[in-house]
């Protein structure tokens, strides 16, 4: 967690703390948002609203601020995560570096300014990109963990590495093509309801490569050709997903390799006979995971009282 602790920070100060006191205007929705973003491999969309109005949001509040004033002191009382509107990632590669992220609310460019210029383990600087100013918050300590920002308006601001948010202004300008753009991540994400996070994923060979294991019967994952799926909070966290494969063998296998995994876990769970692990135990038994086709499904809902035992469980560790 270190190492992301500048980063991190950075993030939370331009993307929360920024937002404005006025009356925010109507937004566009997070789908909307892709057209300034740079195509690639993945993609999240999240309606912030929707997370910020759940009850596993009120729940984790604190756990939420007490992790961040770990990561930097004094950042959780300048977050105010319930000001942004929606958001819309693209995912370009395993690392952070590769991420870029997009967001709307009403933004003091002002405030965002002021407040990284007065923060002394920040040093902020700007260059011009195109006639966009970008603003490159890097730590004075020398941390390669910069950010760069850059507010395309008084309600849209991009977030990321340097190379992210530069690409970000060739796609805006039409000059690179948006993940917009990318029918099957488009395609992926319309087959999915609206939810508060949303998400499709064509995976990399360098993705899959990395979930190998010659100790565990894992699935052969370089055969799932795209996951979409989402995450709701309604009445507490629902999670669907879809792996898509070529063939019905292909999927029936992964699906029976993700059960073998799944009761690993649940017995594992089951015999260690400590308390601290019965809520994960309990959250295990409402996953469901079935083959449809070249589709292999997983399901889970996990009720609130549930996910209350699992964070208090968290927060005594």
């Amino acid at each position: 967690m270190k190492k992301y602790a500048f980063q991190a920070t950075a993030l939370a100060l331009t993307l929360t703390a920024v937002v404005g006191w006025a009356a925010r205007p109507a937004a566009n929705s997070s789908a909307d948002l892709l057209q300034f973003l740079p195509d690639g491999s993945g993609v999240i969309l999240v309606d912030f609203q929707k997370v910020t109005a759940s009850s596993l949001w009120s729940s984790g509040q604190k756990s939420i601020k007490d992790t961040l004033e770990k990561i930097e002191p004094g950042t959780a009382d300048l977050i105010n995560p319930t000001d942004i509107q929606t958001m819309a990632v693209a995912i370009q590669g395993l690392s952070m570096d590769n991420v870029v992220g997009v967001a709307t609310g009403t933004f003091n460019q002002s405030a965002v300014l002021a407040r990284l210029k007065a923060d002394t383990k920040i040093k902020l600087s700007t260059e011009k990109y195109k006639n966009v100013e970008v603003h490159l918050a890097s730590a004075v300590a020398g941390s390669k963990h910069d950010v760069s920002f850059a507010f395309y308006d008084a309600s849209t601001i991009i977030v990321g590495k340097s190379a992210g948010v530069r690409a970000s202004i060739d796609t805006k300008l039409g000059e690179r093509t948006s993940i917009a753009q990318n029918a099957k991540l488009t395609g992926a994400l319309a087959e999915v309801p609206p939810s508060a996070i949303k998400f499709a994923l064509v995976p990399t060979p360098a993705m899959t490569s990395g979930l190998q294991s010659n100790d565990l019967p894992f699935p052969d994952f370089a055969s799932i050709k795209l996951v979409f799926g989402a995450v709701d909070l309604a009445s507490g966290l629902d999670l669907t997903a879809t792996l898509r494969t070529d063939t019905g063998e292909q999927a029936k296998s992964i699906a029976d390799r993700l059960n073998g995994l799944l009761s690993m876990a649940k017995g594992y769970l089951g015999a260690a006979g400590n308390s601290k692990l019965a809520p994960a135990a309990e959250a295990l038994k409402t996953i469901n995971i079935t083959s449809t086709d070249t589709d292999v499904k997983i399901t889970g809902s996990v009720p609130m009282d549930l996910l209350n035992s699992l964070l208090g469980a968290n927060s005594k560790s």
